[in-house]
This record gives C-alpha cells, sequence and structure tokens, in this order.
C-alpha cells in the first residue's frame, strides 16, 4: 500500500511486543528517506478461541497484548515527534475475536449477499 502512495511513502512492519526492538523501527523509521509522519499500530492479538469457554485470563492475556503493542508503537512515535519538534499522525486500531455471536441484521446488507435474517 505505501508503494502505491508514491516515493515518499514507506511501510514497517515490526514486533511491538518488545520495547527496545520497536524503538529501533522507529528511529529507523524517521531516519529513513520518508521519515516518520504516521503511525498506524494495527495490534490484532487472539488466540481466537470460543468465547464460551475462553477464561478471563486469557482475555487479559490478549487484551494486554493489543493495548501494550499500541502503548509501545505510540510511545516510540511521540519521543521522536517531540524531539523533533514536529507533529504526528498516530492510528491505533485493535480487535479481539470471538468465533460465536449473536445474530442481527445490519442496518443495509450488502447487495450481493443474502439477508442476516434469511435461513441458511
Amino acid at each position: 500500500m505505501a508503494r502505491e502512495a508514491g516515493a515518499r511513502h514507506c511501510g514497517l512492519a515490526l514486533e511491538v511486543t518488545d520495547a527496545l526492538v520497536t524503538r529501533a523501527i522507529m528511529t529507523e523509521a524517521a531516519l529513513g528517506p520518508c521519515g516518520l509522519a504516521i503511525v498506524c499500530a494495527n495490534a490484532s492479538l487472539s488466540t481466537m478461541n470460543r468465547g464460551e469457554t475462553l477464561i478471563l485470563a486469557e482475555w487479559h492475556a490478549n487484551i494486554a497484548a493489543n493495548a501494550k503493542a499500541a502503548f509501545l508503537a505510540n510511545q516510540a512515535a511521540n519521543r521522536h515527534w517531540l524531539a523533533d519538534g514536529q507533529p504526528g499522525v498516530i492510528v491505533n486500531t485493535a480487535s479481539l475475536a470471538d468465533k460465536i455471536g449473536a445474530r442481527c441484521s445490519p442496518i443495509m446488507p450488502p447487495a450481493s449477499s443474502p439477508s442476516w435474517d434469511s435461513p441458511r
């Protein structure tokens, strides 16, 4: 995606559960040809176990890993922006999925898909 946006856009992937690695990648980005202007922290760790059998400790571990990843990425980026006197943008996303859920109807289902209320 970054390549399609043009020469001044770079994308770097990193392991965000380690603070030192996260800081090193943010430094690499800040000093690189594209600089560091936007951080998209997409933490999506989940054990994907069924909700009805998921134990609380496992849920806490999933949430903690997602929160830690966003925190470390945000902190490392903010340190660079503050030191350089530059603004920056942070976009955080995370998810914790369950394999079972309530049946409900979306407000407008996609035209190409059957209604959620239709028999399956």
